[in-house]
């Protein structure tokens, strides 16, 4: 194999460092195994910085990818950020002149091609090819592989908690989300993770994030305000993980046996609102499918029909699933709380039921998962 192949790089605040993704899995994906490319990972927005591109990208690969000889590919897998895609075709095809058919862009997000035509109009080109990939999707499968995970349902009326919700990082409708569990006495059904501590540079406390919770949410507005000491006093919440550095959703050894004794998991994804305008499904969403375990999603708009659009199935009619149809944040999260409030009124004869009416999907997506051969496809 050329030497060329084996560059893979990564721009993260303007500093290039070893690629994080596994090589083979590239490589297939994109079946580029006999083909010359370049590959550069990159985090966000802030990764198209001319300078670092420069010292990325030597001048005479830079020509190659220029006169169509190499492949560019740009890799955004592990995120679903759509505001790279404009600094992208002002830097790479307007200031170093690549041309869109010689580029491939690989993404988490589902609805970036809205994104990609805009900036290909309004800079006078042609929208570059996209591959839409579930890499995270595709890493659980491989972990369950290595690692089976073997789910004892148990009695059912005899868990110890009704619902999992778990949270490392902080993101606004993730404490919004935990504040009105405590508001409406919840809280305690549930093994919840918040912990406040820093990572990655970034602080995470509540006073910091309450004026972006109330405004994100007005309605909430009194209601938070007048529960503000009990709800600031219910964190750290480290139901998952004495370790709040430890990514709940990949530390199986502190997380396994919450899914074994609990009824459904309320899955705070990635993205919410509004303005983080695509859909992504990360393995928050995934290890459900591993441990079989019903669920409900905070996220953006029709990203159950996303996750349906994947092969799998859906939990109507025993949860309510109006919520994902819903556009208005708001009235999303509250429809969300009510649901889990429902399902964490339920008795035991009705959780019998509700256990044994979701088992058969619980099942079926398991399989769906573990069967699986294709994690990418081209969304344009």
């Amino acid at each position: 194999m050329p030497l060329l192949n084996q560059t893979f790089v990564k721009i993260y605040q303007k500093q290039i460092v070893p690629a994080s993704w596994n090589r083979d899995k590239i490589l297939k994906a994109f079946d580029l195994s006999k083909k010359p490319y370049w590959y550069v990972e990159v985090y966000d927005y802030q990764s198209f910085d001319r300078d670092t591109w420069e010292r990325a990208i030597p001048p005479g690969i830079l020509r190659a990818i220029q006169s169509g000889h190499i492949t560019l590919l740009v890799n955004n897998s592990a995120e679903a950020f759509t505001d790279t895609i404009m600094p992208l075709y002002v830097l790479l095809l307007v200031q170093l002149e690549i041309k869109e058919q010689n580029l491939i862009y690989c993404t988490g997000a589902r609805d970036i091609m809205a994104t990609v035509d805009y900036a290909a109009e309004l800079n006078n080109k042609q929208s570059i090819p996209v591959i839409l990939t579930s890499e995270f999707e595709s890493t659980i499968q491989r972990t369950e592989r290595i690692r089976p995970t073997m789910v004892d349902i148990g009695p059912t009326d005899q868990f110890n908690r009704k619902f999992i919700n778990l949270n490392r990082r902080w993101r606004p409708h993730r404490p919004a989300f935990v504040a009105m569990l405590t508001v409406r006495g919840l809280l305690e059904q549930g093994y919840v993770s918040l912990a406040e501590h820093a990572d990655d540079g970034y602080a995470f406390y509540w006073d910091l994030y309450w004026d972006r919770i109330i405004q994100r949410h007005p309605d909430w507005g009194s209601l938070l305000n007048d529960h503000k000491t009990v709800i600031v006093n219910t964190t750290p919440l480290t139901a998952d993980s004495w370790d709040p550095r430890i990514n709940p959703e990949w530390a199986d050894q502190a997380s396994h046996w919450m899914y074994q004794n609990s009824y459904f998991s309320i899955v705070s994804e990635t993205n919410f609102y509004r303005e983080e305008n695509t859909r992504f499904l990360t393995e928050k969403t995934f290890k459900t499918v591993i441990h079989r375990h019903p669920f409900i999603l905070i996220t953006r708009p029709h990203t159950l029909a996303l996750f349906r659009e994947k092969g799998y199935r859906t939990f109507s009619p025993m949860i309510n699933e109006a919520y994902d149809l819903e556009q208005d944040d708001c009235k999303r999260m509250n429809m969300v709380l009510e649901e889990t409030e429902r399902l964490c009124s339920l008795g035991p004869t009705e959780l019998r039921e509700f256990v044994n009416g979701t088992r058969a999907v619980c099942d079926y997506n398991y399989n769906v998962l573990m069967l699986k051969t294709g994690f990418s496809q081209p969304l344009n």
